[in-house]
């Protein structure tokens, strides 16, 4: 009696077990439709991430809006939008201080140039909602827009988050991050209005921009519209892989994040 007591005891521990992995494995899942942004590394899958959204976007833009009802149309726009794109080294024929570049074989200055070499690509996110959209994710603020890119390897090698926030705890949020996680840089050539972190792994460029919005929630029979002005906190954040930048500087390659090849004193 007792080991068949003892057989069911560790039959029902097995089956929690494997109820408790499923149910981890599903949230794996659902998180893995944002980026955490606290967890993020250089081993990021980049290509998986926006696999699925690519071909989404690829399926949304090839139905003949003719055949689609008003709603279904209206539908399909308020979708978010992801593009792929093409990275390498160019040439910079004396427009930068170095001999090569990086950019895009879509840019207008390279589309009839052979790179010297492929980098890697971009992915990025054309069209989405601000409000319904989640696309990342740090200290509980939500971003709805990220452009990521990864290296011909598939590392991550830098990525870019945007918001234009109601709340102006939001920043607050996403600063006290930073400052909790990160040590401040002073770098030369900076920019107004925008502050530079770093920690073991990666560089941050953090920026706002403050504006007002008329914001509109109806109009009366003889077009006169009720509105107000609402405080809009544009928010981005830029996080650049120190292997990246690390190479980028060896390679002597103008690029995104050139900004972090000098070190503070």
């Amino acid at each position: 009696m007792k080991k068949q007591r003892s057989f069911l005891t560790l039959m029902n521990i097995k089956v929690y077990l494997i109820l408790g992995s499923l149910i981890f494995s599903s949230c794996q899942s659902q998180d893995s439709q944002f980026v955490d942004l606290e967890k993020i590394s250089d081993r990021f899958d980049v290509s998986a991430f926006f696999r699925d959204k690519l071909k989404k976007t690829q399926e949304t833009i090839s139905k003949d809006p003719k055949k689609l009802d008003k709603k279904a149309a209206l539908d399909l726009l308020n979708q978010p939008f992801f593009e792929k794109d093409t990275l390498g080294y160019y040439s910079s024929e004396g427009r930068f201080p170095t001999e090569l570049y990086l950019d895009s074989n879509h840019d207008w200055m390279t589309r009839n140039k052979k790179p010297t070499d492929l980098f890697g690509y971009e992915y990025r996110t054309v069209a989405w909602s601000e409000e319904k959209d989640t696309l990342a994710m740090l200290n509980k603020v939500s971003f709805p827009k990220i452009n990521m890119t990864e290296d011909r390897n598939g590392n991550l090698a830098y990525l870019k988050v945007e918001k234009a926030s109601k709340n102006k705890e939001d920043f607050n949020r996403i600063q006290d991050y930073v400052k909790r996680n990160c040590k401040e840089l002073h770098i030369d050539e900076d920019e107004p209005g925008v502050t530079y972190w770093e920690n073991n792994t990666s560089y941050y460029s953090l920026s706002k921009v403050e504006r007002k919005e008329e914001e509109i929630s109806s109009y009366d029979v003889k077009g006169n519209k009720d509105s107000k002005w609402v405080n809009i906190t544009e928010i981005s954040l830029i996080i650049y892989q120190k292997s990246y930048i690390k190479e980028m500087e060896k390679l002597n390659i103008y690029s995104p994040g050139k900004i972090f090849w000098k070190k503070p004193l």
